[in-house]
């Protein structure tokens, strides 16, 4: 009966300590508790738009000339119909001179006829001819004339020059802006609004505004009017909002629009967070409670309508019992003979464990096998997550800026309510990539542990005999990109620094390559979704090992790049590499907070995975104790069966003078030389294990390319598996040792006599 409890209260702890690892894997998610309030509510459509006087025109050219002449007169006022700038007419002028050239000949011709058919020496029909080409050419002289009006670019309105574009020298194209010409007030704002949005939204209805130049501050405008044909291309309509003049919003400003389409005055406001797609997470209380308003439950309602009877309470834990002390029965007091020693107590057990050896080398062999095969597992496990991040961060950068922000600013509604249901938002549109990249520079090379570079990424599309593949194209410096990233002793074929001797270079993975059917030197046609294609030469090939890099990756130049997706001077990414990897989340905090972008370490962008290693590592200690826990019911078995044995030894041994504990010592010890031999011997079979799965190579290409197991000597491995395994073999020997502790020597001397 004995034994099936002790089985049970082992199986019991296993059963606690899997139930741990449950609770630790589903453990209930940290909830903070808050008041609702009343307070405002809206319902907004978003749009964007941009600050525009109402009346204004552009001054184009409607030739393709060189320009001579513009006037430096923005913010000048200027009169309509007044010269503001000239193109090159010398051509024009010359054209008209061989005109008027004709026009005079042309002119002598009919009148040296008119004199011919007085004397009827030529007939009616020459002299007709003669007028008609005197006409035309007086025509042509007078359209010539005309059109040398082009030449010149006069103000179309009395008004403000808001802006000019274009520069002397340069050649105007046909329909190109040269000046905005217009009146600085009255102004409004020309906002475009998704086509499936545009039946919400009626005129006279409140507008809220805020612009990137005033981010704190949000301005009230109203819908005047609404076009009436929407753009089918980019399915949206104009919608023209009118605000008062007294603002501080300039021409060319953009800004977020929020079109309030309905209002609520006195809504209950609760967070976002405690709301699910369908239910609101609430606090339901039981009357009677000590303590007043202390939550019973927490549960999921379509509707938190009220919260009756909640109240913040103090809550106390229950009182438990004072002064409480376990009560340990002690043991009668035995003499206890001067000469004994630990040695005759080690000597007895060892006498006992060799008595039986065939059941002990088979007690041995247990242990030995699982420490030996825990010890290989843990090398083969730690040693991939180790290999595997090792790539993975050598790959990447420690800590990447990008040109988005972690918390992006509330809707400029929000500064009016207190809670806005945005309808329509749409991405932004924003091609600027990170503002004033040279002060960032500046800023973060003062402090900065490490070496970073500044990049431009974007998604091109590359095309090489018939074949398309999708590439992720950054943009680099190659000398710079260098300094952070091994790419360099990637190179299977090459040189990356090829790409600062060659504009039109780009370096691929072997693995777009291969998809392409190209080779080194082979010029192929690369493409982005902003219209920009160009042809650049292949002058190298990098293998990383990783997959999703090596098919789906690809280098340019800056400039290259920026030509390509047509964002001149623009970078958007900022990659760094520290001289210490664990300072990343430190560092991408503290860039974060000076520059306003989001900067994501290493450990952020590949978080889900380190808890899937997490996991992965508590499932496999788990499997090797449950390993060692089977080991440890062999040593209980021989244990058990030698103090079964032994009694009248043991009998013998307490009429002596040995106590309870020394009886308890030697059948520990036992268990404990079984658990020490196994795991000695076991330490040599992981070792020899670990040593043959370094030896065996194959090739695997998933995630990341493998041509062996990746292995970690560590003595941990060693002295965790051999901890376990002792303080399995002690509890495993205590039990039976303790029973044995216990016999009383006069019954089992009775009982053999």
């Amino acid at each position: 009966m004995k034994r099936i409890v002790t089985l049970l209260a082992i199986v019991a702890v296993a059963a606690a300590a899997w139930g741990g690892f449950v609770w630790w894997r589903e453990r209930p998610v940290p909830v903070t508790v808050v008041t609702p309030h009343m307070g405002r509510a809206a319902d907004v459509v978003y749009a964007t738009g941009v600050v525009e006087p109402v009346r204004w025109a552009k001054v184009t050219s409607v030739l393709r000339e060189r320009i001579i002449e513009l006037c430096s007169c923005e913010g000048e006022t200027v009169q309509a119909g007044q010269v503001i700038g000239r193109i090159d007419s010398t051509a024009a002028r010359a054209t008209l001179a061989e005109l008027e050239a004709r026009a005079r000949l042309s002119k002598q011709e009919l009148e040296r006829a008119a004199g011919l058919l007085e004397r009827r020496v030529v007939s009616q029909q020459a002299f007709e001819k003669a007028e008609n080409d005197h006409s035309r050419n007086v025509a042509l002289v007078a359209a010539q004339a005309a059109r040398l009006d082009d030449y010149e670019l006069r103000a179309p309105m009395d008004g403000q020059v808001l802006r000019r574009d274009g520069e002397v020298g340069e050649v105007a194209e046909p329909g190109a802006v040269l000046f905005w010409v217009g009146q600085d007030r009255p102004l409004q704002i020309v906002a475009d609004v998704n086509e499936e949005d545009i039946p919400l939204v009626r005129r006279d209805q409140k507008v809220v505004v805020r612009a990137d130049a005033f981010p704190d501050s949000s301005f009230e405008a109203k819908v005047e009017r609404i076009t009436p044909k929407g753009d089918p291309v980019l399915k949206t309509y104009r919608v023209y909002l009118a605000f008062p003049q007294e603002t501080p919003l300039m021409i060319g400003m953009t800004s977020d629009v929020n079109i309030v389409v309905r209002e609520v005055e006195n809504a209950m406001l609760i967070p976002l967070a405690a709301w699910t797609r369908t239910a609101c997470w609430c606090w339901k209380t039981t009357a009677g409670w000590r303590n007043g308003g202390f939550p019973s439950a927490f549960a999921a309602s379509r509707r938190c309508r009220f919260w009756r009877g909640w109240a913040p309470a103090t809550v106390s834990s229950r009182p438990g019992r004072k002064d409480w002390q376990p009560a340990w029965r002690q043991s009668r007091h035995r003499l206890r003979p001067e000469t004994e020693a630990m040695p005759l107590v080690l000597s007895i057990a060892l006498t006992h464990v060799r008595g039986r050896l065939r059941q002990s080398i088979v007690s041995v062999l247990g242990v030995m096998l699982g420490v030996g095969f825990s010890i290989a597992m843990a090398a083969l496990m730690q040693g991939s997550q180790e290999d595997f991040i090792a790539t993975l961060v050598d790959a990447m950068p420690h800590v990447e800026v990008s040109d988005e922000v972690r918390d992006p600013a509330p809707p400029p509604a929000a500064r009016f309510y207190g809670a806005v249901n945005v309808i329509g938002a749409r991405p932004d549109d924003d091609t600027r990539g990170l503002r004033n990249p040279a002060r960032l520079r500046a800023m973060l090379d003062s402090w900065l542990p490490g070496r970073m570079t500044m990049t431009l990424a974007g998604q091109a599309v590359l095309r090489y005999g018939g074949r398309d593949v999708a590439v992720s194209l950054t943009g680099v410096d190659p000398a710079s990109y260098l300094r952070i990233s091994t790419i360099g002793d990637d190179m299977r074929s090459g040189s990356f620094m090829e790409l600062a001797a060659n504009l039109n270079g780009i370096v691929v993975g072997d693995g777009v390559a291969e998809k392409l059917g190209a080779r080194l030197g082979d010029t192929i046609a690369a493409s982005t979704s902003s219209g920009g294609v160009r042809r650049l030469k292949i002058v190298g090939l990098y293998h990383t090992g990783i997959t999703q890099a090596d098919d789906a990756t690809a280098y340019a130049m800056l400039k290259t790049a920026q030509v390509l997706f047509a964002r001149p001077d623009v970078v958007n990414r900022i990659s760094v590499k520290l001289d210490d990897i664990n300072a990343a989340r430190s560092v991408a905090a503290r860039i974060e907070r000076m520059t306003g972008y989001r900067a994501t370490s290493w450990q952020e962008a590949n978080e889900s995975l380190m808890e899937v290693l997490v996991v992965r590592n508590v499932i496999m200690y788990t499997v090797v104790g449950a390993i060692l826990l089977v080991a440890g019911f062999g040593i209980f078995t021989i244990v058990s069966t030698i103090v079964h044995e032994k009694a009248r030894d043991i009998a013998i041994l307490k009429s002596l003078g040995f106590g309870q504990g020394d009886i308890r010592r030697i059948f520990l010890i036992e268990g404990l030389v079984i658990g020490a031999a196994g795991s000695v011997l076991g330490s040599v079979l992981g070792y020899l294990i670990t040593l043959g799965l370094g030896a065996v190579t194959f090739e695997v290409r998933t995630n990341v390319e493998m041509t062996s197991l990746p292995l970690t000597y560590s003595p941990l491995h060693y002295l965790i598996a051999s901890g376990f395994a002792l303080l399995s073999a002690g509890i495993a020997g205590y039990m039976p040792a303790r029973r044995a502790a216990k016999l009383n020597p006069v019954e089992i001397i009775r009982g053999a006599s």
